[in-house]
């Protein structure tokens, strides 16, 4: 059976990354759940030192690696990625909702490759 991929928005990798560590990459169950992060999780850790303050783990070199690996997209799919994030973003915009930048775009990329979200809202 093929891998079940899942792709993780920021706050359930929050949520869930210390206390399931190696969270992302292990096969989970019958059908195979994989986890995954979209690579932008690692410029966003990176450069938003709020997160480091918050979560002080976030920038420890075991978890820093563990979110290297992220799903890959073709080039066609990077472009329909970019169309499905520009329209969902402008309806992020206009309604006034509350995704991130960052999750409007894991969203765009899972809705492009037809994998589940896991949504820490809530």
């Amino acid at each position: 059976m093929a891998q079940t991929k899942i792709l993780l928005d920021t706050n359930s990798y929050l949520r869930l990354a210390v206390n399931l560590h190696p969270l992302l990459f292990v096969t989970y169950g019958v059908e195979k759940h994989t986890l995954y992060v979209h690579k932008d999780l690692q410029d966003e850790c990176a450069r938003q030192p709020r997160l480091a303050n918050k979560f002080d783990w976030i920038n420890q070199p075991r978890f820093v690696e563990n979110r290297k690996r992220s799903l890959s997209f073709s080039k066609a799919q990077k472009l329909e990625v970019e169309v499905n994030f520009d329209f969902m973003w402008g309806h992020v915009q206009s309604d006034d909702l509350s995704p991130s930048k960052i999750d409007t775009r894991i969203l765009a990329s899972a809705l492009t490759l037809g994998v589940r979200v896991v949504n820490g809202e809530g």
